[in-house]
């Protein structure tokens, strides 16, 4: 077989650039781009799925940031520790947490964005109950707080007891 006898219209050069060529078909009926094993070193970049280097894992946008220290072995890394740290020019813990103040894992702007030191004081914040707005069953006062701030209220048939009420019943 010689040059003037091959097809052009039906070959192509392989995408990896070594100048070899390939039937724009392959064998399975599908458009070829590369020759066997010719895309073993493809860079995600080149990759037919790459997509800018982010995608939604758990309900949070990952980057792809192969150089970060906080990346996993898959180079990914959640862009809201990105963006906290690009903004404030810091590099976070590895402990630390970002939270989403309106719990939307993909609004990472960065006035929905707080941060934690370790994951315990975060599961404080998260359990923080608003109390705000009880009234005390029995003497119908909205709070009762301690010396150090605290609220304290005492569950009551289908309400709250303030901590007041509940020491007078306690002593009876």
């Amino acid at each position: 077989m010689t040059v003037e006898d091959i097809d052009f219209s039906r070959f192509k050069y392989c995408e990896c650039n070594c100048g070899e060529l390939i039937p724009i078909i392959n064998t399975k009926g599908k458009p070829a781009r590369f020759k066997n094993h010719h895309n073993i070193g493809l860079k995600k970049e080149k990759s037919l799925h790459w997509n800018g280097g982010q995608h939604i894992k758990d309900g949070y946008i990952v980057t792809y940031k192969p150089d970060h220290p906080k990346c996993n072995k898959t180079g990914y890394i959640k862009q809201h520790r990105i963006i906290y740290e690009e903004f404030y020019k810091c590099c976070l813990l590895p402990n630390s947490v970002v939270h989403h103040i309106d719990k939307n894992r993909q609004n990472n702007n960065i006035e929905n964005l707080m941060v934690f030191v370790n994951h315990s004081t975060h599961e404080k914040f998260e359990k923080k109950v608003d109390m705000s707005n009880r009234y005390c069953l029995i003497c119908n006062n909205k709070t009762w707080k301690t010396k150090n701030g605290n609220e304290l209220w005492y569950c009551y048939n289908d309400g709250f007891k303030c901590k007041r009420c509940y020491d007078k019943h306690i002593k009876r």
